[in-house]
């Protein structure tokens, strides 16, 4: 006669359906997240792009007829145009630091490039460009210098004849230089890693600024030069010299009264080189000297 209960067979046999059904049910309800999951990416993705759009709806008037402005998604969040891409569990999807090229007539999420808050220099690094200054180019760049007492060059070009474009600091106080430097009387007193915003000529207006206060406001005429302008040190008649400390946060050099091309800090995710990208020609500028940026993120 058969005694009342399972026989051990039977409960193994009994665990081992359960479990089966469970691993189906299991593989199933992942396979649905994963799909949702995936769907979810693809209107997130959609958003962004509707939200650029709507950006460059009211900023069509800086958009080059030919190549990308490029912006983050995180200028999209701070101006309004889209909230911060989050996940159930309150997790940013994407990161604020993500590019989005703008064309005239398409819109690309940038893969090639991360948007850094600053680059660092260390007194090795630098980055010279193929610009070559003009009487009709301005500046404006956004920093933090680590030196303020030595005698240091930001950005800058010396050609022969006293044709300096540039900007750098001596004992504590910020210089100009446009054909002859700023007088000591006019310089701008630094202070150590506090950000501080420049402008030189910036859109024609023959006017050099520091945070918005005028320092002069008669700029003659800038004489020939043949040398590009470096940035974080000075190119002087084709010798790098005076490289400088500073944290750069973004770098525009205008021509006319129109922004020509506009550097901000990035890394390169194929190889994670630190520079510059310029957005208006889609170009990226890495170190031409000694060592490695810092990475502000």
């Amino acid at each position: 006669m058969k005694k009342n209960g399972f026989t051990f067979i039977e409960m193994l046999g009994v665990i081992t359906l359960l479990s089966l059904i469970g691993l189906i049910v299991y593989m199933t309800v992942d396979k649905s997240l994963k799909d949702a999951k995936g769907t979810l990416s693809l209107t997130q993705i959609d958003n962004i792009i509707s939200s650029a759009d709507l950006w460059r709806t009211d900023h069509i008037d800086i958009i080059p007829e030919s190549g990308y402005y490029t912006i983050s998604l995180g200028n999209l969040i701070d101006t309004g145009y889209i909230e911060p891409v989050v996940d159930a569990k309150g997790n940013e999807i994407y990161s604020r630091n993500m590019l989005i090229s703008i064309g005239i007539s398409d819109i690309q999420i940038d893969k090639d490039y991360i948007g850094l808050e600053y680059i660092q220099s260390t007194g090795t690094q630098y980055i010279v460009t193929d610009i070559v200054p003009t009487n009709d180019m301005g500046v404006m760049m956004k920093f933090s210098s680590l030196d303020v007492s030595s005698d240091i060059i930001y950005f800058g070009s010396k050609g022969a004849n006293s044709s300096r474009f540039w900007a750098g600091n001596t004992l504590s106080k910020l210089y100009y230089g446009w054909n002859d430097v700023t007088s000591d009387s006019s310089r701008p007193l630094l202070a150590v890693d506090t950000v501080y915003e420049i402008k030189m000529n910036y859109l024609n207006d023959r006017k050099s600024m520091f945070n918005d206060q005028v320092v002069t406001d008669n700029l003659g005429t800038l004489n020939n030069n043949n040398y590009p302008i470096a940035i974080f040190t000075g190119n002087w008649e084709g010798t790098i010299s005076n490289n400088s400390k500073i944290k750069l946060y973004r770098f525009v050099i205008t021509a006319g009264d129109e922004i020509f091309y506009d550097f901000i800090p990035c890394q390169r995710k194929s190889d994670n080189a630190l520079g510059l990208c310029e957005l208006f020609n889609n170009r990226f500028y890495t170190n031409s000297g000694e060592g490695y940026f810092i990475k502000g993120e």
